[in-house]
C-alpha cells in the first residue's frame, strides 16, 4: 500500500505487525523527497509506527534508505527489514515489539547489495533473502557470525531475467518438506536451501505474461491438503495470478498502457512431474494482492487493469475484488471465480483482527 506523508512528501512502505503488538510500520523515502531532494536525514521522521486501534502515531528513527527493500517477521515478532537503495542496500534493520522500541540498524548486515529482493522466514528462525536487482544469489539473516559474508549462487534468477528484468521480488513459498518454491518471471524451481542445490526445475508458466516486478502479478500457497501426519504425502499447490506482458514497463514508459494479464495458474509442487493448470480471471490485474482467507478461499484484490508496476505506470484501478474458490475443501464444491461488489477505494490492507 502506498500513500503520502507531509512535510517532506514521499512514498511509504507499510508492514503490518500483528503477533505481539498491533501496529503498522511506515517508511519515508528520503531519496525522492520533493521539498528537500537527496538523502535528507534531518528532514522529518523517516519511519513511524501507527496503532490503528488507538489511532496513534509514534515517530521512529531509520537512517538508511529503505526504497524497494524487503522484510519478514522473526519468530519473536521482531520485524526484520533488509536492503534498499543507496546507503541502505546492505542494511539489515530490526524493530522489536514493545511500547518504546525503535529501529536498530546494521549498516553492513547483508553480504551483497539487495534491492527488490524477497525475504522469507525459515523453520529454524532465520530469514532467507532471495535475489534483488542484479543479484542472482541468496543469503541468510541474522548472521550467526558477523564475519560471515557468504552468499549462495542461484543461477535460476539470472535465467529468469529478461531485457526488462521481470525477475524482481520473486515469489517464495515454503513447501511441506522444508524446501523452498521460488518463482520469477515465468520460471520456478524447488530449492534445497540447506544443501544449496536446486532439486527440481518446473515447467515455465504458460500465458505469455511476466509475473514479477515490474510486471507484477501475485501468488499464494493454497491450503495444504493433508491425508495423515506424514508431510511426504501432503499435497501443496501454488497459485500465481495476473501480471503483464514482458514489454509492459517499456511500453508504459512511452505512454502505451497495455492490458494486464487475466490468467492464473495452479502448480502442484509436491507432485513428481506437475504441469500448470491454467484458468482465467474475470478481469486482468497487475499489482494485485492474493489473500488466503480462513475459509481456505483466496481473495484477489487491488491492482490495475493496464500498465505496469512502479513510477505511477498503472492505469484503470480494478475496483472489483474477486473471490476464488479453491475447490475440494468443502464437499462437492468446485473451483471458480466470483466477482464481488466493487469498492470505491483502489487500495486495501487487512486490519486486525482480520
Amino acid at each position: 500500500m502506498a500513500t503520502s506523508y507531509n512535510p517532506c512528501t514521499a512514498t511509504l512502505l507499510l508492514f503490518l505487525i500483528i503477533p505481539i503488538t498491533t501496529a503498522v510500520a511506515s517508511f519515508h523515502l528520503p531519496s525522492f523527497d520533493l521539498s528537500r531532494p537527496g538523502p535528507a536525514h534531518d528532514c522529518t521522521a523517516h519511519a513511524v509506527e501507527f496503532d490503528p486501534l488507538a489511532r496513534a502515531v509514534r515517530p521512529l528513527t531509520v537512517s538508511t534508505d529503505t526504497w524497494c527493500s524487503s522484510g519478514s517477521l522473526l519468530p519473536d515478532g521482531t520485524l526484520v527489514q533488509t536492503g534498499g537503495f543507496n546507503d541502505g542496500d546492505r542494511a539489515v534493520r530490526f524493530l522489536s515489539s514493545c511500547e518504546d522500541c525503535d529501529w536498530v540498524e546494521d549498516l553492513d548486515g547483508l553480504s551483497a547489495r539487495r534491492w527488490y529482493a524477497t525475504d522469507h522466514i525459515l523453520p529454524d528462525g532465520r530469514v532467507i533473502v532471495v535475489g534483488g536487482r542484479r543479484q542472482f544469489s541468496y543469503e541468510f539473516v541474522p548472521k550467526v557470525a558477523p564475519a560471515d559474508r557468504t552468499v549462495f549462487a542461484l543461477p535460476f534468477l539470472r535465467a529468469a531475467k529478461d531485457a526488462w528484468e521481470n525477475n524482481l521480488y520473486p515469489f517464495v513459498h515454503l513447501a511441506p518438506d522444508g524446501n523452498l518454491f521460488i518463482f520469477a518471471n515465468n520460471k520456478s524451481v524447488l530449492l534445497d536451501y540447506a544443501n544449496h542445490r536446486v532439486l527440481k526445475n518446473f515447467p515455465d508458466m504458460p500465458g505469455g505474461a511476466s509475473r514479477n516486478y515490474p510486471s507484477s502479478g501475485s501468488s499464494v500457497l493454497l491450503p495444504l491438503m493433508t491425508f495423515n501426519r506424514s508431510a511426504s504425502i501432503m499435497k501443496a499447490e501454488v497459485m500465481v495470478c495476473g501480471g503483464a506482458p514482458p514489454t509492459s514497463y517499456s511500453m508504459a514508459s512511452n505512454g502505451t498502457f497495455v492490458p494486464a494479464s487475466s490468467s492464473c495458474g495452479r502448480l502442484a509442487i509436491t507432485e513428481e512431474s506437475p504441469e500448470w493448470e491454467m484458468e482465467e480471471m474475470p478481469v486482468g490485474r497487475v499489482m494485485g494482492d492474493m489473500v488466503l482467507l480462513p475459509t481456505g478461499d483466496v481473495l484477489i484484490i487491488n491492482g490495475a487493469a493496464r500498465g505496469t508496476a512502479g513510477w505511477g505506470l498503472g492505469r484503470e484501478p480494478v475496483l472489483h475484488p474477486v473471490l476464488y474458490k479453491v475447490g475440494g475443501i468443502r464437499s462437492n464444491e468446485s473451483r471458480g471465480f466470483e466477482v464481488l461488489r466493487p469498492t470505491t477505494i483502489p487500495g486495501f490492507t487487512i486490519p486486525p483482527p482480520g
